[in-house]
Order: C-alpha cells, then structure tokens, then sequence
C-alpha cells in the first residue's frame, strides 16, 4: 500500500463513498492519515499539487515506513510474550530470535507494506487467545484485535479463522464475536457504503489472486506449490530451525500456534495458490513458538541461528546496497522539468506516456516480457508494448540507448538476496539518442 494514497486519503474515499472500494481495508489508512495529519494541514495551503512535493511525500513514506518498524518490534514482543505464558520466558525469547532472524521478516519490516501491521494485531489477537486458553475471560479483547488484524489486511481472517473456532466458539462467548462482527461492518464500510463492500468482497474472491497465480488449478497445481512453499519456509530460518519447530509441534503438545499456520495454508495459500515470500511468512512467524520450545540450551541455540543470522544479516545488506538506492540518486540529480519514465521500479517519477527524456526500467520489470511460457508470462507477452520493452533491454531501440546500469554489489562478492521481486535487481536508464 503506498503512503501517498494513504497519506492523501483517496483510500478512505473510495472506502466509504456510495460504490465505490478500495483494495486494502481501511484501518491502516486511517493510522496513516492521522499520523499525516500535520503535514496535510501545511500542504494544503497550496493545494492538492502541493501535497505531492517532495517533502510532504517524505513525511508520508517516512511516518509509513516507521509505524511498519515499531509493529515488527511489537509482533517480536506479541510472540515472546504468548509463548513465555505457554512454557517460559528462555522459550520466548528464543521464539522471538526466530522471528528477528527471518530475511523475509527483516525486508517487510523496513517498507510500507501491510504484512508486518497484519502480523502485529494478528499475533496480539493470538496473545489474547493462549490467555483465553489458559483460563483468563479475554474473549472481547482476543476478537477485536483479530478484527484490528482482518481490517488492515483481508488475509488475517485466513490466519485466525481455525484458532478463533478453536478458542472463541469453542467457548460460545457469541457476545464477544457479535461486537467484533459489528466493528468489522462499520469501520470496514459495509454500513454506509453497502453496495461497495459487496463488490470489493467480490473482487477479492475473483480477481484479486486469481489473476496472479503462477500455479494450474488442481493437484498438479498443489503439489508444485506444496514443494515451492516447504523449500521457501525451510529457507526463510534454515534447514536447523526448520527441524527445532517441527520437532517442537511434536514434542509440546500445544497446538494453538500450529492451527493458525495450518489455516493460512488451507484459507489462503492453497485457496489463491500464491507462494510469494510474503504469503507464506504468517506461517513462519507462527512456527516460532515452537522453535522456542525446542531449543533450550544456549548451544543448541548458537547452532541454530548461526546461518539465519547471517541471512538476516545480508538482506540488510541487500537494502543497503540496492541498484534502486543508486537509482534514486541519479534521478534526483537530473535537471528540474526532465520528463522520466519509469517501470518496474518506482512511480514516484513516472509522467505521462509520450515523450520521456529519460526512461528507467529494472532487470525484473524485462524479464516478465522474456521469460519461458508460463501461465503468469503468457499475460505478459500477449502485451501489445512487449516489443517496445524487449527492445529496450536488449538496447536495439532506434531512439533510446542505455547510459547506465546499476547493480546491488556487496563485499567479498557476497551475492544480494531477491525477495519480492523487488531486491538485487539491475536498474538501467535509457536516454534519448541526439
């Protein structure tokens, strides 16, 4: 979700207003806006176009990237704590490490993105939910963090929907489920703006994944993204982490954790069929009680985090030393009133069609037009500006010619880490032949 929309409120717009929806819940946004506040107070006074200079843009992205920062610190302290009350507080912090090790984890909390805000209410809704198991009357406040976690980001309700009717219904506290279902309703827009709520709720069944999903329908469909996504979550920790959660399922005997990786996986991962890092990091955060569990003595523990914290390490490595950071520079250095094209890269500096002085495009963005035929690529290619791409990138195009290529180098030739399709990808830049 970009800040600049939040930041400016047309996601709020689009919400509420009679017909229309946005594609993202609204509780986030309103987070955002709030928190931008004073920077739209000032920028209004030069209107709509002055929100959008630079400085506002910076407030917006900042203030994003910041919230983003502190829920990671807070899902840390969301899992430490619910699993120190399950067995002890070395189990927490343990559980914690596994989470603050994680590549994927590390990436998602330096952007903007709606995973780590999800996973914050999601894990709290969780605490709430081993408190209630335990014995506490902690129904109400487990049900409105999950409604917290299924209005920032709709794949919550995936994440919580077995440990819920495991916990909540269970226990037939039908009170506590009819506020959190009311809440939902009314922040969500389904009150004031009926007809809207219905047709993103559709959008979200239909095109929303469906249209993405590099997996064929059926078991053959399953069974490759059975395989991508165990080789995905063994990597995100490392092959010795992996076994200590496995072995802690095993061996603990409390499974509320496990139920809600399980019912990611059936609600969401096989329902879209989407392996991307980020739809499979829910299950790995909720695995790491259980790593906790395992892992007791500091030797055990030592051996375990050696290599997640080394690739933890070289994805802040990787942001760090990104082709987009040098790119960024490059643009900031043109001369004020260049007209710039970008893809795959940034929208920040992207004009209108029609005669760039200047065009950026990342490596990734040139693969999709080049690629094999898979069912996503096939999308691409049929794309009536795939020869105008191609051309580009393969630096045949009469008009434009490629003056620089920026590249994620890091120290002793350590490789960056891809995620996302977003990191340790080439930036180049055309400029318009004389």
């Amino acid at each position: 979700m970009s800040p600049r929309v939040s930041g400016l409120g047309s996601g709020l717009r689009e919400t509420y207003a009679w017909g229309s929806y946005f594609t993202y819940p609204p509780l986030h946004l309103i987070l955002l806006g709030v928190l931008a506040l004073p920077a739209i107070a000032v920028g209004a006074m030069h209107g709509l176009e002055g929100l959008r200079a630079a400085p506002y843009m910076t407030w917006f992205e900042v203030t994003s990237r910041l919230v983003t920062f502190a829920m990671a610190l807070g899902v840390l302290a969301n899992v430490s704590r619910a699993t120190s009350r399950i067995w002890d507080e070395r189990a927490g912090g343990v559980a914690a490490l596994a989470i603050a090790c994680n590549p994927v984890f590390v990436y998602y909390a330096h952007t903007g993105n709606l995973e780590v805000p999800a996973l914050f209410w999601a894990t709290w809704a969780m605490d709430e939910l081993v408190r209630v198991e335990l014995g506490e009357a902690r129904e109400l406040h487990a049900m409105l963090l999950a409604t917290a976690a299924a209005l920032t980001k709709d794949q919550a309700i995936a994440m919580l929907a077995i440990p819920i009717a495991i916990v909540i219904v269970r226990r037939r506290a039908w009170r506590a489920i009819a506020i959190a279902a009311a809440a939902y309703l009314i922040v969500g827009g389904a009150v004031v703006n009926p007809v809207g709520w219905v047709r993103r709720v559709a959008f979200l069944l239909g095109p929303a994944s469906g249209e993405w999903t590099p997996y064929p329908p059926g078991a053959i469909g399953i069974a490759e993204l059975g395989r991508d996504a165990a080789l995905r979550v063994v990597s995100y920790g490392g092959v010795l982490v992996f076994v200590a959660a496995c072995v802690g399922v095993v061996r603990s005997r409390r499974w509320l954790f496990l139920s809600s990786a399980v019912s990611f996986t059936l609600f969401f991962t096989l329902a879209a069929r989407r392996s991307e890092e980020r739809f499979l990091l829910p299950q790995a955060v909720m695995l790491a009680p259980y790593v906790g569990f395992a892992l007791h003595k500091r030797w055990t523990i030592a051996l375990a985090f050696a290599w997640p914290v080394i690739e933890s390490a070289r994805m802040d490595a990787t942001l760090a030393a990104d082709a987009r950071n040098a790119a960024h520079r490059y643009l900031q250095a043109l001369p004020r009133g260049t007209s710039v094209e970008t893809y795959g890269f940034s929208d920040a500096y992207a004009v209108a069609r029609g005669d760039p002085e200047v065009i950026m495009m990342s490596s990734r963005f040139a693969e999709q037009y080049a690629r094999g035929p898979t069912q996503m690529d096939a999308r691409w290619a049929s794309d009536p500006m795939a020869p105008y791409f191609n051309g580009l990138a393969r630096d045949e195009d009469p008009t434009f010619h490629r003056t620089e290529r920026f590249r994620c180098v890091l120290p002793l030739g350590v490789p960056c880490r891809r995620i996302h399709d977003s990191t340790a990808h080439e930036i180049w830049v055309f400029r318009r032949a004389k």
